[in-house]
């Protein structure tokens, strides 16, 4: 309770919020506080601060933390009625440059896809989570970690929404996906992640 009206209180101090969110996702993980008490405050604190590349990393990992430690369902009760992947979108898009913000949005979006169960969900239905995932891939193609998470989340976009597939087809992904293979061709993990895409493309 201190911690959310610290936030409220140096609503425009950078460093108090992405210090208070970092301690958020420690506490959530943890189990010590409810993640939906904090989710409106620390939302507010990411699109209120969209261009601090640390407040936006502690937020995103806020919000990892988050899916890290709840079931599917903590992606259905309240994450998109703040709209928090559009955020994420959007710190992918202005900070392509920045190694952490592409990793944790990458892991972010496979989250997303791999639990959500309402496949009308607009981002999904429109595909335009899949610029964002693909943008990060091809600037970091020789980045292990990106590209797995990448991967990752290609397979279950591709899986889980129809857009999603004719997006990645649309936006070089079956070629991206193939490089990506063989750029790592001796990691299972991540090519297995993108076998599951290429897959389901090739439906």
């Amino acid at each position: 309770k201190a911690m959310t009206q610290a936030m409220h209180q140096h609503l425009f101090h950078a460093r108090v919020q992405e210090t208070a969110c970092r301690l958020f996702g420690r506490f959530v993980y943890l189990n010590m506080v409810r993640a939906e008490d904090i989710l409106p405050t620390v939302a507010d604190a990411m699109r209120r601060h969209s261009s601090h590349l640390g407040m936006q990393e502690s937020a995103l990992q806020f919000f990892l933390c988050r899916g890290d430690r709840f079931d599917g369902k903590v992606f259905e009760s309240g994450v998109e009625v703040d709209g928090l992947s559009a955020i994420v979108m959007e710190t992918m898009r202005e900070h392509l440059d920045h190694r952490e913000i592409q990793l944790k949005g990458c892991r972010w979006f496979g989250k997303f896809a791999g639990n959500s169960e309402d496949v009308s969900h607009p981002l999904g239905k429109e595909g335009a989570v899949v610029a964002s995932v693909v943008a990060a891939m091809k600037h970091y193609e020789l980045d292990r970690g990106i590209q797995t998470f990448g991967c990752d989340a290609l397979q279950h976009l591709a899986m889980r929404f129809p857009a999603c597939r004719d997006q990645i087809r649309t936006q070089g992904g079956v070629e991206l996906l193939q490089k990506t293979m063989s750029n790592f061709s001796t990691d299972s993990l991540l090519r297995s992640y993108a076998r599951s895409a290429l897959d389901v493309l090739a439906l």
